[in-house]
């Protein structure tokens, strides 16, 4: 995907056998099939992760690759995904947080993608909205993912609903 095209996801499908560690292998998968990652970059890192610090580095090796081809999108969810293990404290996971959210909103920076803030007890929720094209909505979907996901990760589906003409809220929760 370039960075001009808009809804033009592939959704993968079946589950493959990328890494025989499941914990790795279900991180690949989840990757590949939002359509977020290209079948020939998880083949080729699969092969180099052994351990929670290669997978981090290799992933992060995978996501300048991407950058320096322009490929934003694929490099977004390679510094998401390389992050994805690192423990709370890690000063780099703030780090790769920041390149994800900045190269996601660069990737679709002409999709019309609302962003705002759903107040919580003494903080808030990041949330999106993405409105249908024309005048004729068929409905309001409203998503949101578990404690390990961020509704950038979302955003395929979130695309595909309104392309389908819903209104899609999404939010972290």
């Amino acid at each position: 995907m370039t960075n001009t095209d808009r809804s033009k996801f592939i959704f993968p499908v079946g589950y493959h056998k990328f890494h025989k560690k499941q914990v790795f292998n279900f991180q690949l998968n989840r990757w590949y099939s939002l359509g977020y990652a290209r079948f020939e970059d998880i083949k080729e890192v699969s092969h180099k992760v052994k351990s929670f610090k290669d997978w981090k580095t290799e992933m992060v090796k995978l996501a300048e690759k991407a950058e320096s081809e322009n490929r934003l999108m694929n490099a977004a969810f390679y510094y998401r995904a390389s992050e994805f293990y690192m423990l709370q404290d890690n000063f780099e996971k703030k780090q790769m947080y920041n390149k994800f959210i900045d190269l996601f909103y660069k990737a679709f920076k002409n999709d019309n993608i609302e962003q705002f803030e759903v107040p919580y007890k003494e903080a808030f929720l990041p949330a999106m909205k993405v409105s249908p094209k024309g005048d004729k909505k068929k409905g309001i979907i409203v998503m949101h993912g578990g404690f390990d996901s961020f509704i950038e990760e979302f955003y395929s589906w979130i695309r595909y609903f309104s392309d389908h003409g819903y209104e899609v809220i999404a939010f972290e929760g």
